[in-house]
């Protein structure tokens, strides 16, 4: 028996030392050997011409421009310094110096078929380039779009440029003639047209233009990495570097174009002769235009010190600042002001008009195209349940009325004059519901911390902004605004709506927990992240290695799917852990300024989630195939649930800016008995796997139909990369991930379809998958489910928002063993207002409590892998002391999370089993439990 016990210890120790040596080695080895990577640098010579806006240099030597940045951007990712070539050579000697070897890349080449026979290509593009015909400012000979003053015109070529060619084309197609006059660089023909001697220019967008007016843009062409011929390794590592900087930051493309030349000096966009000539009798004539914006609409629009602020304002004053508008903003005090204003004909412009022809023209304004959507939540208490019978909403939103008349009877909508009122309307209960535009409801939100609210993004309907000009003023101001706004759409509204709305990507339930207890929580969230690493390496090794070994020795290919699969936990693991220790590391550095630690600590959760999430599918999965997951049969509402996972998916969808839809179609009722949280899981899993494997901007829906009464179907479809026919037949199968190199970076383990096909298994449901790559992929999940007639009840508990958490009087007796776990533990009890005694084994447990005096302990939280003696013998031997208090409540604390450490706990005398991590809420109410039963006897007395 003492050998056993012997070999029992040493094998503990040997599987720790296991577990050990791979932290040291992910913390400290990889890094090493990164380091030593990055030594070996190598020196690549770069074309460097000069091209104002692409490639410049100042007096000093300092270097800037798009095809610089660019440089430094992958440069971040590849072993190599620069060595930058021929700042004052020609395009066309850059060509020849790169075919003869002397350079080894060209940024910012077009391909031609003529081109790729003498030069090699990188595969991802660089950024999209137009081609534009510029004439000198001023010059109104030549008026955009007719095309018969184009005839004839004295025009500037770059000697070998692949956009010669274009406008031949282009020239043959709107038939018009030209004569070409061709030059080696671009700054003897800017001389040249501002000298007379030439009309136009014709180039791309990458020249940074100067006392110019753009006639035409035609033509969106990408422009690539060049290399000499054979020259395919330095290319290749220059893709993979691409592709990580997009993974890193998808828009770089558009912050690098809006940096390098949005400060032009001339104008952006193509406005006709006529239109600039309006333009510049404004200025010289000093016309103050007067604008016009809601101030309550935040954070689409708002006034804050007597300054228009929002969304909505800053594309006016991008719009604005392109046309060389000189405006004032009227400034109104709330919304029936505003709209007395707009009626009365006192503003020029109304920069947030709905999109409504009708409404606008009865005010007395023409509208231009919508430059902005946006889409429309619900807002509710917390604790309504049932049916929305009365809403709460604005009156002049003419969409947003026009939705809620489709959805809901007349009699049943309020109308209120401001956002506050509809909100405390539904706070005070005289509306269930109020209907707002999005980013205002994320921004109540953000501001609710007593979490009194919950909220729904609606999946359809929408409303448009568009900006309205006063019909007596000249068309030519509505023509100039919509090109802008239309090219401020396509290029830039993005990055504004992110920057105006950043402020709101804050979890309410969270923050209140962190502004209560910052230095707490950053303890406790950090040592969650070290066990949870310790826990899933422990349980890869204890669960899979003897199942890995036996297939090791039968087939060779299980072999390679475990080496995969410890490969990418490895990964997976390294990456949040890598953010959570930097984190902490700024965290303490700043522990004196309250605000940073909260915003390090959020930062550190969402590693946190994703290191929790790896850790679930592995426990799922080793419960799966014991035979021991229980299935729940309780009722609950498939709209409902729709509308959480449509939630959720959003903020997936919404980061790679990819359109989601939903559509629910069901004939009978929306209530049905099942296992709502493992529907939940087996959509939410595939939805997520659509959201990783397709592209920015592409397509995902969910749809749920009802084929025949009771049987549900769930079909999540994607236009996305696609599964390879060769590789469907595995798709479900343990670990399994096709080899693509698209995506070899996105992080999983490999289990998620298997779960989701054992789940629906289970539920005597069925499955299938039908994709084509590079078309797309649907997966259909089947499930009958028992329709009821009653509507699921809610239960919600809303005196524990201000129930005080502690428990003065109570004495719990610790048994851990490590010595931070203690700690923690210790420190989360004195919150509480707990005594607390500690014990490092179950023997020193046995032995305080038998030199106890009778009763002194109220509970036992006990660990039960422990040195000398384990949890589980010293709960027995307490048990058959035969004191009067050996009753007493017995609770295990441990990692140990399985149903069969759960009997075995209750098999050994124990009341309970508190899995690690610790849920605080349930460690209270647990010992909450005990603290009233021990103040009810106290009271008898």
């Amino acid at each position: 028996m003492a050998d056993q016990k012997q070999s029992n210890v040493t094998k503990a120790v040997s599987q720790y030392g296991i577990i050990c040596f791979i932290l040291l080695f992910l913390c400290f080895i990889f890094p090493i050997i990164i380091h030593a990577e990055e030594q070996n640098t190598q020196k690549i010579r770069v074309g460097y011409f000069h091209l104002d806006g692409y490639h410049m240099m100042d007096s000093e030597g300092r270097r800037s421009g798009y095809g610089y940045e660019f440089l430094q951007e992958i440069g971040r990712y590849l072993p190599y310094t620069y060595e930058y070539i021929g700042y004052d050579k020609s395009w066309n000697e850059m060509l020849q110096m790169l075919e003869s070897g002397e350079i080894d890349i060209l940024t910012s080449g077009g391909k031609t078929s003529e081109r790729e026979k003498r030069f090699e290509y990188s595969q991802n593009s660089i950024g999209t380039t137009v081609t534009m015909l510029t004439v000198k400012e001023g010059n109104t000979h030549f008026v955009s779009k007719d095309y018969s003053t184009y005839d004839g015109a004295k025009l500037g070529f770059l000697k070998n440029s692949y956009r010669n060619w274009l406008f031949k084309s282009y020239s043959e197609e709107k038939n018009f003639n030209y004569s070409p006059v061709y030059y080696d660089s671009y700054t003897q023909m800017q001389q040249d047209l501002q000298s007379g001697v030439i009309d136009g220019i014709v180039s791309s967008n990458l020249r940074k233009i100067k006392n110019e007016w753009i006639l035409e843009q035609f033509g969106n062409n990408d422009f690539y990495v060049m290399a000499p011929k054979g020259q395919k390794k330095i290319l290749n590592e220059i893709d993979s570097a691409i592709e990580q900087l997009d993974k890193d930051i998808p828009g770089w493309r558009t912050v690098l174009m809006n940096k390098s030349y949005t400060d032009s000096d001339s104008e952006s966009t193509s406005l006709t002769a006529e239109e600039q000539k309006y333009l510049t009798d404004l200025k010289k004539n000093k016309t103050v235009l007067k604008i016009l914006v809601n101030p309550d609409r935040s954070p689409y629009s708002y006034f804050e010190n007597g300054e228009a602020n929002g969304i909505i304002p800053a594309i006016f004053a991008r719009a604005a600042e392109q046309l060389d508008l000189s405006y004032e903003v009227i400034e109104t005090k709330d919304r029936q002001e505003y709209y007395e204003f707009l009626k009365s004909g006192a503003a020029d412009i109304c920069m947030d008009a709905g999109f409504n022809y009708s409404s606008a023209e009865d005010i007395g304004y023409k509208l231009t195209d919508a430059y902005m959507s946006t889409g429309f939540s619900r807002i509710t208490r917390v604790d309504h349940t049932g049916e929305i019978k009365t809403v709460a909403s604005m009156d002049k939103p003419f969409l947003l009325r026009d939705y809620l008349k489709n959805h809901f009877a007349d009699k049943s909508i309020q109308y209120y004059n401001s956002i506050e009122e509809c909100v405390n309307a539904v706070k005070t209960q005289k509306a269930d519901a109020a209907f707002l535009y999005t980013y205002t409801v994320q921004e109540i939100m953000n501001k609710d911390f007593r979490s009194q609210l919950s909220f729904t993004i609606m999946s359809s309907g929408y409303s448009s902004f568009a900006m309205g000009v006063r019909n007596n003023i000249d068309n030519r101001l509505l023509t100039s605004l919509n090109r802008v706004l239309q090219q401020i759409k396509n290029s830039e509204a993005e990055g504004i709506i992110l920057e105006k709305t950043e402020h709101l990507q804050a979890d309410p339930t969270l923050s209140a927990f962190l502004y209560k207890n910052p230095f707490y929580a950053l303890i406790l969230l950090f040592s969650i992240q070290l066990f949870i690493i310790i826990v899933i390496i422990a349980l890869i090794m204890q669960r899979n290695q003897k199942r890995l070994q036996a297939a090791y020795q039968q087939v060779q290919t299980a072999n390679n799917a475990k080496q995969d699969f410890l490969s990418k936990m490895s990964h997976d693991i390294r990456t949040p852990m890598n953010a959570i220790i930097c984190m902490t590391a700024l965290a303490e550095h700043h522990a004196d300024n309250e605000a940073a630690v909260r915003q390090f600590l959020e930062k550190m959760q969402v590693s946190e989630k994703y290191l929790l999430s790896l850790l679930n599918e592995v426990l799922d999965m080793s419960i799966i195939e014991s035979g021991t997951m229980e299935l729940k049969k309780q009722p609950f509402s498939i709209c409902s649930m729709i509308d959480e996972i449509a939630l959720i998916t959003r903020e997936l969808t919404d980061l790679k800016e990819q359109e989601f839809t939903v559509n629910v179609n069901t004939r009978s009722p929306y209530n049905v008995l099942g296992d709502a949280a493992r529907i939940e899981q087996i959509l939410l899993n595939l939805l997520s796997n659509s959201t990783k494997y397709t592209g920015r901007k592409g397509r995902i829906s969910l749809t749920v139909t009802e084929k025949e009464t009771g049987l549900f179907c769930f079909c999540v479809e994607d236009n996305g990369m696609g599964i390879p026919e060769e590789f469907q037949e595995h798709i479900f199968e343990v670990f399994s991930r096709a080899e693509d190199s698209r995506v070899s970076r996105v992080q999983g383990t490999g289990l998620g379809l298997t779960i989701v096909k054992k789940l629906t298994e289970m539920m005597h449901g069925t499955i299938s998958v039908d994709s084509q790559p590079g078309k797309g992929t649907a997966f259909s999940v089947c499930l009958p489910l028992e329709v009821i007639s009653e509507a699921p009840q809610d239960s919600i508990n809303n005196d524990k928002e201000n129930e005080e958490l502690t428990l003065p009087g109570l004495n719990v007796l610790l048994v851990e063993d490590n010595e931070l776990n203690r700690e923690i533990a210790t420190e989360l009890l004195k919150i509480m207002d707990i005594s607390v005694d500690n014990a490092e084994n179950g023997k020193e447990a046995v032995d305080m409590f038998m030199a106890s005096e009778s009763g002194k302990y109220d509970v036992i939280l006990m660990d039960l892998q422990m040195p000398v003696m384990n949890g589980l013998e010293a709960c027995r031997e307490i048990r058959k002391s035969g004191r009067a208090d050996a009753g007493l409540p017995i609770f295990a604390l441990t990692a140990n999370a399985y149903k069969e450490d759960m009997q075995n706990s209750r098999d050994a005398g124990m009341d309970g089993h508190i899995s690690k991590p610790v849920d605080m809420s349930r460690l209270y109410s647990t010992l909450k439990e005990i603290f009233d039963c021990k103040k009810k006897q106290k009271n008898s007395k």
